[in-house]
């Protein structure tokens, strides 16, 4: 068992729901995934949910959020200005919202989310706000928001309640991710930056988190490192890298801030993590890992195989109620992977 306690300048606010405001300084407890029993490969071959090529229903060309509005409905929203609605399928529904469409008019959506009574939620950047609309498509009403960033393609927003939002944040000053009112104005910050504002490589804040309201848990990664974080409803938090070996060299070399005039850009390892039952699943170097709440049980590493039988890419990940979709931005496909495929190891 190889246990270490790490100090990398990573912050962690104590606060989430009933927990302290302060902000303090964390040691985390960062394990191996050599401390579980062992690590198996296994192919998984996921089946293509949407592909530019062969649909000729609608054209997404920059997808980056999807939604499972029922077990038959799914609303994805492309960044170059159209939320549409798709069937079990991937064939093309509806229209929800575009550019250019009067008063229904997106701009640029960046995220998309469902609170607990089935409200929608389309987070529009170029317009600074957030649309809510019904399960049907039907606008409900327009909230601006100061605090939707304008710069970035994509966030991970979470309704906590009616007037406490969620959303990763890589431009602010101090934090990564972020509770904000629906006004956005500042609540709480949840993860401290790693490379303050102004320095670089500033793209190292940009993080992948998952939430659990009822559990009161939350897993996070930053993508570029090879750790995913877990905190506990008693605000313990603690770590697992996923190399063989813990490497505190490489680790300082990622996290060290770098010249403005060099090459700053930063390897997203992590695209999304998440938990399915007793298992965390974590998309990592586009394979899938699966590591079990017991440690006596094997990590399932899959190789994707495509219907092609080829190796697909992907670069963003979304879980919805009952799926893992995975977005490869580079030739315009959707991957499905039914949750229940994770559980069952």
């Amino acid at each position: 068992m190889k246990n270490l306690i790490l100090f990398l300048g990573f912050f962690l606010t104590a606060s989430c729901v009933d927990k302290q405001k302060d902000i303090s300084f964390l040691q985390k407890e960062i394990t191996s995934i050599n401390d579980w029993y062992q690590t198996v490969s296994d192919t998984l071959y996921i089946d293509t949910f949407y592909d530019v090529e062969t649909s000729n229903d609608i054209l997404l060309e920059q997808v980056n959020s999807v939604i499972e509005i029922s077990k038959e409905k799914f609303w994805v929203s492309d960044f170059l200005g159209k939320v549409i609605e798709l069937d079990a399928n991937g064939r093309f529904t509806k229209t929800i919202l575009k550019t250019g469409k009067g008063p229904q008019e997106v701009l640029k959506p960046i995220g998309l989310t469902k609170s607990s009574d089935n409200t929608i939620y389309v987070f529009d950047g170029g317009q600074q706000i957030f649309i809510e609309l019904d399960t049907l498509g039907n606008e409900l009403k327009r909230v601006k928001n100061a605090s939707i960033p304008s710069t970035v393609m994509s966030i991970s927003p979470v309704v906590l309640d009616e007037n406490r939002l969620l959303w990763n944040k890589i431009f602010h000053d101090k934090f990564a991710l972020i509770e904000w009112d629906s006004l956005g104005n500042f609540k709480e910050g949840w993860i401290e930056n790693i490379i303050p504002l102004g320095k670089q490589p500033i793209m190292l804040n940009n993080l992948v988190y998952d939430y659990d309201y009822k559990m009161n848990t939350l897993l996070y990664a930053f993508k570029p490192l090879p750790i995913i974080f877990m905190r506990n409803e008693v605000n313990e938090t603690n770590g697992v890298y996923l190399g063989q070996e813990i490497n505190l060299r490489e680790l300082e070399e990622i996290t060290s801030e770098k010249k403005e005039d060099g090459n700053n850009g930063v390897k997203n390892l992590i695209k999304a993590v998440f938990k399915v039952g007793s298992n965390t699943v974590v998309a990592y170097n586009n394979n899938i890992l699966v590591l079990p709440d017991n440690k006596t049980n094997a990590v399932v590493e899959f190789v994707l195989a495509n219907d092609s039988n080829e190796k697909p890419i992907f670069h963003y990940g979304y879980k919805t109620q009952h799926h893992f979709f995975l977005i490869d931005a580079y030739y315009r496909k959707i991957y499905n992977i039914p949750l229940e495929m994770f559980d069952k190891i």
